[in-house]
């Protein structure tokens, strides 16, 4: 398919989407904003325009538009569930809060953006709580996916696995961290790992092992990956929710 470059500029594309969601919403619009690539300003014509649309009160919704060959996503939430994906720090947070915290944002009513910047500023004040997040059950059950795709040389699946595996990891790292990203991409994912204060002896070996394309190198930086793991649950009191029995669970 022939790439069609945009006639307009990120920007002049999210103006003109402003003043739709202000016919929309009217007083209810609080905050917009793009994250990703156009944030980071490392927008290519490759890349999506992904937006992120907090309101008072309302239906959650969700706009998806392909413009020449440009994928357009609005999400819509309600200041209640961005505020709850901020507060609450779980293994998915770094990639939640990281896309909130580094948008670039064009409508912002009632300092409302500032606030959400707040809550981050008051919850890395509690390191217990970045470490409670961290739990090694769902790294084990990819795992696991990815060893039985490795006996069976089903690579499609170890490939897809690995690249799981290694979000998981940098998440962990990230939590310990009380940092968050902005973006999946490998090579960012690296880069910002370089940055931080702590880092596993043996990080980089096991994640770009696992990134390869040859399946024996890509197994042996996930077991890598596991084996680092390991080792860091016997510091940090990482959260567990494995069960011995299915009469263990409880709805609560």
């Amino acid at each position: 398919m022939e790439l069609i470059p945009l006639l307009e500029s990120p920007d002049e594309i999210s103006s003109i989407i402003l003043e739709k969601l202000k016919g929309k919403y009217g007083k209810r619009l609080l905050l917009f904003g793009v994250k990703g690539s156009v944030a980071a300003n490392e927008f290519t014509p490759y890349s999506d325009l992904d937006y992120v649309v907090a309101i008072n009160q309302g239906t959650a919704n969700w706009f998806e538009y392909l413009y020449g060959t440009t994928y357009i996503d609005i999400r819509v939430v309600t200041i209640e569930t961005l505020i709850k994906e901020m507060e609450s720090v779980y293994m998915q947070w770094p990639l939640k809060a990281g896309s909130i915290l580094n948008m670039r944002v064009y409508y912002d009513c009632e300092n409302t953006y500032s606030y959400l910047l707040s809550i981050y500023e008051e919850i890395k004040k509690d390191t217990k709580q970045f470490e409670n997040a961290v739990e090694l059950n769902t790294f084990m059950a990819h795992y696991s996916k990815a060893y039985r795709a490795f006996q069976a040389k089903d690579f499609v699946q170890l490939t897809w696995s690995s690249i799981e595996l290694v979000n998981q990891f940098a998440y962990t790292i990230a939590l310990l961290n009380q940092e968050c990203f902005i973006s999946r991409s490998p090579s960012k994912l690296l880069k910002q790992i370089k940055a931080f204060n702590f880092r596993p002896l043996g990080w980089e070996e096991a994640m770009l092992l696992a990134l390869t394309n040859d399946p024996e190198q890509i197994f042996k930086g996930i077991h890598k990956m596991l084996l680092i793991l390991d080792k860091l649950k016997d510091k940090y009191e990482f959260r567990d929710f494995k069960i011995s029995s299915i009469s263990n669970i409880e709805l609560n």
